[in-house]
């Protein structure tokens, strides 16, 4: 699956290369190849004219002995199908137009409020649209546009959307999303009641196209993470058992690891700011610690508030947000003072099971209600709703409203491609938001 944004560079391209094939092809015939046909259009409900949402779709790409150098795609609406193809081929703006730039037989593409269809019309939620294929190649050395129409309309959506990048998957407890996209995962695993530890060893890294590997292995129920500037990264573990201390580890970008801390309680989530400050929450103590880029270890801040802190992150103000595991209150906490003031307290979730963690995106703060399987959105001035998840347990994806979920715990944002990823600690699954 490739994810295609619509850039203006791609449209310049693909406007110049269908233009160069119809001066090539004026003293010739235009060469038809075998139809392009569309095999599962995944359509409906998927597009989205607010917040873009990706649209897949998979066809075949022609059998004869043409060379297909490219596809475009189109979108016109249903009523326009009869004159369509001849604009098409007559030529198109760039707004009107999106690039495939090979011939693999599946791709995801994304509209936004500033294209247009093939006939220049906005695009309108009212409305059902199909897509054109237009291949791009030659035959016997001979230049050939092929338009073929798909055989599946769809809908625009202007509702977000919740999906699942990974079914089943191992790691339950923190994520953290890296400057390429990497989502790294902390796998927290099983809770075992007699040890009172989770069960699980690893941290992975997954691409954003769901390829999962090794980051880290061989620690004991690894939790939250973060990097700093220079691609270290950081997470906890030996967290519980004994209720003594944990551990803060260090995985370097050539996979080395090394213990930095030790810290009394059950350390828990981390954050790191822009001087590569790591602070570090903690699910069994009132404190709040940070470790400074050369090691040494302090106290930020020392209050029973922050007892059963876990879900930790920064704002651009340099602030901490902070969230309470057990009865979902997020805190603000200045580096400097250790001044505390409440931001919100979300009501009515599970006691002891509220927030799992939380993460900041596009200036408003984003929650896991852990025990009661949804997605907070909250406000820096307090406004609490909620995101997604109608509070049943399950793994449905679907529109926000729709969606289900199973305790999820881990949440991060990979701002470039405006996602918001979820771990969970029931069903497990690594899911995403599409804004």
């Amino acid at each position: 699956m490739k994810l295609f944004s619509h850039n203006l560079f791609l449209f310049i391209l693909t406007f110049g290369l269908l233009a160069c094939t119809e001066d090539d092809t004026a003293d010739g015939p235009v060469i038809p190849t075998a139809e392009l046909v569309a095999q599962n259009i995944q359509l409906a409900d998927r597009g989205n004219l607010d917040n873009p949402a990706d649209i897949e779709i998979r066809f075949e790409a022609p059998t004869q002995s043409g060379d297909v150098d490219r596809f475009s795609l189109f979108f016109a609406q249903v009523d326009d199908t009869a004159s369509v193809t001849e604009q098409i081929v007559s030529g198109l703006t760039a707004e009107q137009q999106t690039l495939v730039d090979n011939t693999e037989s599946e791709y995801t593409v994304r509209l936004g409020p500033d294209q247009t269809d093939a006939l220049g019309k906005d695009f309108d939620a009212s409305q059902s649209y199909v897509i054109y294929v237009a291949s791009v190649g030659t035959f016997e050395e001979t230049p050939f546009v092929a338009i073929t129409q798909a055989n599946a309309a769809f809908q625009l959506s202007e509702g977000l959307l919740v999906e699942t990048l990974i079914p089943d998957f191992t790691a339950s407890d923190g994520l953290y999303v890296a400057t390429d996209g990497t989502i790294i995962a902390s796998d927290f695993g099983v809770f075992d009641d007699d040890l009172q530890i989770g069960l699980g060893t690893k941290v992975f890294s997954v691409t954003p196209e769901g390829v999962v590997s090794e980051k880290a292995t061989g620690f004991v129920a690894p939790m939250g993470g973060g990097m700093d500037s220079q691609g270290n990264f950081y997470f906890t573990h030996e967290n519980g058992g004994d209720g003594v201390d944990g551990k803060v580890v260090r995985v370097t970008p050539d996979g080395s690891t090394a213990e930095i801390a030790t810290l009394p309680a059950w350390p828990s989530g981390v954050a790191v700011d822009d001087n590569d400050n790591l602070y570090i929450a903690n699910f069994a103590g009132p404190l709040l610690h940070k470790i400074a880029p050369d090691g040494t270890v302090s106290v930020v801040a020392q209050d029973n508030r922050l007892f059963g802190c876990v879900g930790i992150d920064i704002d651009e103000t340099g602030h901490i947000i902070t969230a309470n595991f057990y009865d979902g209150s997020i805190y603000q906490v200045t580096p400097d003072s250790g001044d505390i003031s409440l931001i919100a307290q979300i009501p009515d979730l599970v006691e002891f099971f509220a927030i799992g963690y939380i993460t900041l995106f596009e200036g408003d703060i984003y929650a896991t209600g852990i025990g009661d399987n949804k997605i907070f959105k909250i406000t820096m001035d307090g406004q609490i709703s909620t995101l997604a998840g109608t509070g049943a347990n399950g793994s449905n994806d679907g529109l926000i409203d729709d969606a289900t979920f199973s305790n999820p715990n881990g949440i991060a944002a990979d701002a470039t491609r405006r996602r918001l990823y979820i771990s969970q600690f029931g069903e497990r699954a690594l899911r995403f938001i599409q804004f």
